[in-house]
């Protein structure tokens, strides 16, 4: 079992706790030709004023890795002259930045807490506003049959390209980051996944792929009973997933206060509030959590109810027996350099390395 959601936050910890659980069931869904969670249950779902996903990196600065890329994308393939709109936009923040780049750009999100006349407080639609490029940040793998979605898509706009970034499935695999795994990702996807069912127009990666990013356009054929050739391993990597989940957290909670004596997450969101409900449902219920997002400071994880500090808040109480385990390995060294030796750092998985070794 694992939360139900993986971005909630709450002012109270008997209101954290008090959230659902539910299960994740992956496996190769042969209708679809993807991984998909077999039990996700959409009735557990929810984007409420408790929901808060976020754009900041560790100095709390506002941080869009799309930014990165859009320009010399837009310069291969569109202009300013081109309609765009952010499916599920969260505050707004990539909208205001192609507004303020020229793009008549709009976002759609039930999320937004300030709308206006170019961000809606709502679910997007295909029978929404039209655009020329629809951009999809990390809100495909929430969509149960997006392969029906983006048909629908494209039968309303079918002049439209969409750009869509997801976290990619080679990549937690390969990396062993079970800890990505939510309830509330219905779908994992690898850019092949796209080359199967449309025209890839362009394809990119960033952050050591961990995130991947499609341009596609409507599909020139039926797509909708495809037969994709099942991923031969699999069901064995998912398997070995699980696996090292069940050891890892055994290991830890069995062992971390014979050397330590503070466990600190830093990183509160998804894989944050995964692995703070899985340490606490194996037995280590002394936790913290850090995180750069202001808007999370003071509140308690969904679920586990581990409580949610300032970077600056926790900086005086690091010590020689602190352990800070960073929620993305591709923030590591960035942690490691603000921590400047203070205390521990490492990844869940090299805590359990060092924990498991014979010389521990």
């Amino acid at each position: 079992m694992v939360p139900a959601n993986a971005s909630r936050f709450f002012p109270s910890k008997a209101d954290a706790i008090s959230q659902p659980h539910a299960l994740i069931d992956l496996a190769w869904d042969e209708s679809l030709g993807i991984v998909t969670n077999g039990s996700f249950d959409e009735s557990l779902i929810s984007h409420d004023a408790y929901y808060c996903t976020s754009v900041a990196n560790i100095l709390g600065e506002i941080d869009l890795p799309i930014t990165r890329y859009f320009d010399s994308l837009s310069s291969r393939h569109f202009s300013t002259d081109h309609k765009i709109i952010d499916i599920g936009c969260g505050q707004g923040e990539f909208v205001d930045w192609l507004r303020n780049r020229g793009y008549d750009a709009q976002g759609y999100d039930p999320v937004v807490s300030e709308p206006n006349a170019f961000l809606f407080n709502e679910y997007w639609n295909p029978d929404s506003m039209a655009a020329d490029l629809f951009v999809m940040r990390c809100v495909l793998p929430h969509i149960p049959n997006p392969w029906h979605f983006l048909n629908s898509l494209f039968d309303r706009h079918p002049a439209a390209n969409v750009l869509i970034e997801f976290q990619d499935l080679e990549w937690i695999l390969n990396e062993n980051i079970w800890w990505q795994f939510s309830h509330d990702h219905v779908n994992s996807f690898t850019i092949g996944n796209f080359t199967s069912h449309y025209p890839v127009i362009d394809t990119g990666t960033y952050a050591n792929g961990e995130w991947s990013w499609v341009l596609i356009g409507k599909a020139t054929k039926d797509n909708s009973g495809l037969h994709i050739e099942r991923n031969s391993t699999i069901d064995a990597r998912l398997t070995k997933a699980q696996n090292e989940r069940q050891e890892t957290l055994s290991v830890i909670s069995e062992q971390f206060l014979d050397k330590y004596s503070d466990f600190v997450l830093w990183g509160a969101a998804g894989k944050g509030i995964v692995i703070a409900d899985a340490l606490v449902h194996f037995g280590l219920t002394e936790l913290s959590a850090v995180d750069s997002d202001m808007r999370r400071w003071a509140k308690y994880l969904e679920c586990s109810g581990v409580l949610v500090h300032s970077p600056e808040t926790l900086k005086d109480s690091l010590n020689s027996n602190t352990y800070i385990v960073v929620s993305n390995p591709n923030h590591l060294e960035a942690v490691t350099t603000w921590v400047d030796s203070r205390c521990n750092v490492g990844t869940l998985t090299s805590l359990h390395a060092r924990l498991a070794s014979p010389t521990n």
